[in-house]
């Protein structure tokens, strides 16, 4: 995004290069930066990332319609030598950097980790926006902010553009000095970008993830800078009698204050003004030597590694000592540091030098350096990440367990030992378990799944994904006490039973089994009396196909609905039950609170023992859905739903995260043991109003 800025001849301003462009970045980038440390301070600083569209769109078309080239394979080269040379060198040093410092401190078990290597591999490739609009990450949540990588996501924007815009410049013919070049480009992209925009607009409210995110929804800014440079082609800049390029700067910084509640407005207005003061500036306003000054145009330089670096610092430092007043002046240097040795000693001088005489053996290094960052990615988070963390590496699920709770007496841990093996047999995704003795992934079958869940004796089964594992001591417990066997199938990031069809997109890989399959040796092996315990993270946008934001419900509780009301029809035709568990509620806080380590000490004074349920999205929506679901299936003979969420949070709809000094998370998704304890004479008297219904039959 942060290319080398050049703007056409113009008598306005000298020999060509515009040093008020240059201080835009600075301005984008420093917003960003304040927004980044603390949102609060400059709560719309992200907008920063919108001007560095609308320069990049100015500067590339700039450089583009320079270049003479005769043939297309000579043009596409040399454009991508120049890319290549300018974006590569300071993004790799800083992802493996900041990889290789952020498993020294992030525990290989947890969510966030398997996300920060994704997003890393992802971002080598200019894809990291496409992946973070999969996973469905919110830009403004916490979860975003622990993830070493999720500035990317814009630079995977402008690479898309990349691939994109060479073609458009070259079929309108501007780097061939084709007559009428200029007005068919012009048209083209104003016909795009109008499409583009719409876009925005529309997803902003109907798919929020597509509209931040992905490069279709944010062409119309790029393109927009595109125009303002055709337009000047030829041209004095702009003048408008009612605004001074003064007045535009001054709207544009006021615009970084905007509520984020007005976030579209304000994408909308700041990439407006941002390319009306680059059409209309002129060299004796103020606005000019402001922008121009020799500090600023230095900032506007170095902006690229300042906006790769930055993030690194602020994101390994939530996982560490936190952002506080005193440490923010220390931070900052150490940003300014590393960007200044980046860009003096990395970025300049391999942006000058010649990687070879021809650019298509210069493509062909930078592709060959892709691919060696990419298996180096691999191979650390393999192979090192266990090794290189700092922490200390026990299951945090098991961390804390309340004396006056199950889990302390001895029927529960001779329970646990028993069911140790049905847990690794049972388990169809073992090749996400950690560690040197992790499984290959087993052939699901009809024989793997009668194993798991074959049986003669009335039994209890539980089904579902890692959610289901960590309630598996306890569901067995209260079927032994019951007299019932117990048997376990289960997979990891898996919303097992449902139908694969609804997964909106669970990499399918991990997830690929014969649903069909699954659900008919389940029908063959439930028997009268038995009772099915469904235990999954409902609310995980993956799982089923959502096409309305959580604020819309409709389609998202009519998936869960069908899914559900399958296996009722399932369960009822061989006269079993089902108990359908709810979700529990998610922190939306730093790791530290679940996983206390030395070197996140200085944190621990920010962790609550209890969370608002109504301040995190994905809780409020577990709630909403469990109550509906109790509403409309509760009076059915045979399904019982529990409302997880209301018996863990009060009245007043605070739940809470540790009681007595004992944490109740094993992560920022998974209750532990310990809160299954609090819960489990719950689920026991489910599990027998269920057996006395189903006996009633």
């Amino acid at each position: 995004m942060l290319n080398n800025l050049n703007s056409p001849s113009s008598p306005d301003f000298g020999n060509g290069f515009r040093h008020d462009i240059q201080g835009l970045r600075a301005i984008a980038v420093i917003a960003v930066i304040i927004n980044h440390f603390q949102h609060n301070v400059l709560s719309s600083g992200y907008l920063g990332v919108d001007i560095f569209f609308v320069v990049s769109g100015y500067v590339i078309t700039a450089s583009l319609a320079r270049s003479e080239h005769r043939s297309f394979r000579d043009f596409i080269l040399t454009f991508y030598q120049a890319r290549f040379k300018r974006l590569l060198p300071a993004l790799l040093l800083c992802m493996l950097v900041t990889y290789c410092v952020g498993l020294l401190f992030i525990l290989p078990l947890v969510p966030e980790a398997n996300a920060n290597f994704k997003t890393g591999l992802s971002a080598i490739f200019g894809l990291s926006n496409v992946y973070l609009y999969l996973s469905s990450i919110d830009y403004f949540s916490s979860s975003a902010s622990l993830n070493l990588f999720t500035h990317t996501w814009s630079l995977g924007v402008e690479e898309q553009f990349y691939v994109l815009f060479p073609l458009l410049i070259w079929c309108t013919g501007l780097s061939r000095l084709c007559k009428g070049e200029n007005k068919a480009l012009a048209r083209t992209v104003a016909l795009l970008s109008l499409l583009s925009v719409s876009s925005y607009i529309y997803f902003s409210h109907s798919n929020y993830f597509l509209s931040f995110f992905m490069m279709t929804s944010r062409f119309w800014e790029l393109g927009l800078g595109c125009l303002t440079f055709l337009y000047l082609q030829d041209r004095s800049p702009l003048q408008l009698r009612f605004m001074s390029p003064t007045l535009q700067l001054l709207i544009i910084i006021a615009l970084l204050f905007t509520p984020l509640r007005y976030q579209v407005q304000a994408t909308l207005a700041i990439t407006l003004m941002t390319s009306l003061l680059i059409a209309s500036m002129a060299t004796p306003s103020f606005a000019y030597q402001a922008l121009s000054g020799r500090f600023v145009v230095y900032i506007g330089k170095v902006s690229y590694p300042l906006y790769l670096w930055h993030w690194s610092i602020i994101a390994i430092s939530h996982w560490t000592i936190g952002i506080h007043w005193w440490s923010v002046p220390f931070q900052l240097l150490l940003i300014g540091l590393l960007t200044v040795i980046t860009h003096h000693m990395v970025e300049k001088p391999l942006r000058k030098a010649a990687w070879s005489v021809k650019p298509f053996k210069t493509v062909v290094i930078a592709l060959t350096a892709l691919l060696l960052t990419a298996g180096t990615f691999v191979l650390m988070n393999k192979l090192l990440a266990e090794h290189l963390y700092l922490g200390k590496t026990q299951e945090i699920a098991n961390n804390t367990l309340l004396s006056e709770g199950v889990s302390s007496t001895a029927a529960f841990a001779a329970v646990d030992l028993k069911i140790r093996l049905q847990y690794t047999d049972c388990n169809m995704t073992p090749h996400h378990l950690t560690g040197n003795g992790y499984q290959a992934q087993p052939l699901v079958d009809s024989d793997f799944i009668d194993h798991c869940l074959k049986s003669v004796k009335p039994k209890i089964i539980l089904i579902g994904d890692s959610f289901a594992s960590v309630a598996a001591s306890h569901i067995a417990l209260a079927a032994e006490s019951m007299g019932y066997d117990f048997k376990l199938l289960f997979g990891y990031g898996c919303p097992l039973p449902f139908d694969l069809d609804n997964i909106s997109s669970a990499a399918k890989k991990k997830c690929d089994f014969d649903t069909s399959l699954i659900q008919q040796r389940l029908s063959n092996n439930l028997n009268p009396g038995d009772i099915l315990v469904i235990r999954l993270f409902q609310t995980k946008r993956q799982y089923l196909k959502v096409t309305e934001r959580l604020s819309d419900q409709a389609k998202f509780l009519t998936a869960y609905d069908r899914e559900l009301g399958k296996l009722y029809q399932l369960a009822q035709k061989d006269r079993a039950g089902i108990l359908w568990i709810g979700s529990n509620p998610i922190i939306e806080v730093t790791p530290v609170c679940a996983n206390p380590q030395w070197f996140n000490q200085l944190q621990t004074k920010d962790c609550k023992d209890s969370i608002d349920l109504s301040q995190s999205v994905l809780s409020y929506a577990s709630l909403l859905m469990e109550q509906y679901q109790a509403k409309k299936f509760n009076h059915l003979n045979g399904l019982h739903v529990m409302p997880l969420t209301s018996l863990f949070c009060n009245r007043e709809g605070y739940c809470p995260t540790s009681i007595n000094g004992h944490k109740l998370y094993g992560d920022r998704y998974h209750i532990n043991k310990t809160a299954f304890d609090l819960h489990y004479e719950d689920i026991l008297a489910e599990l027998k109003r269920l057996k006395h219904d189903l006996m009633a039959y």
